[in-house]
């Protein structure tokens, strides 16, 4: 399965604004080099790659599958599936029917096993309010971590605990 991020997020978890207040920023003079951190953050916990392996704020994927099985499992919780379609010549919509009783959403196709297909499908808790606070508060530990020692890399005391509850294990 190949995923293809669609469309990113429209907003973050965190405002640049909260990012400052938590490094104790006033000015302006370092917005750029906070946003940076901020971004890196976010992308440290998001997404596929993530240490969450989960979306934080709806985003829309598609996850391109060569020959359809029985089971097309996909790779978020928190999942909604907008199309399934045949990618061959024939082209079409894909029947399917819902699968939840796993970690990870599934579905199931009803017919056009061996031919390819895609799911297109949203992810994420929401919009950046529905966020859980713990995994706002470990996005702000990096950032002022990050900001503090000028060091990528470097996991504040008390991250793990934050984000440990959220995160997804992969099959």
């Amino acid at each position: 399965m190949r995923l293809v991020l669609v469309a990113p997020p429209r907003e973050l978890p965190v405002t640049l604004a909260q990012a400052k207040v938590q490094c104790r920023v006033d000015s302006d003079e370092d917005d750029l080099l906070i946003q940076g951190y901020l971004d890196a953050a976010v992308s440290h916990l998001d997404g596929y790659h993530g240490v969450l392996g989960r979306c934080l704020v709806t985003q829309t994927w598609r996850a391109d599958v060569t020959a359809v099985g029985e089971r097309l499992q996909l790779p978020f919780p928190d999942c909604t599936v907008t199309a399934v379609v045949h990618t061959d010549l024939l082209a079409g919509d894909l029947a399917w029917r819902w699968h939840e009783s796993l970690a990870h959403p599934a579905i199931v196709p009803l017919g056009g096993w061996g031919r390819p297909a895609s799911v297109t499908f949203t992810a994420g808790f929401g919009p950046a309010q529905a966020v859980p606070h713990a995994l706002k508060q470990a996005i702000l530990l990096l950032v002022a971590r990050w900001y503090d020692d000028r060091a990528v890399g470097a996991i504040p005391d008390g991250f793990d605990d934050l984000v440990f509850p959220f995160r997804v294990r992969r099959l």
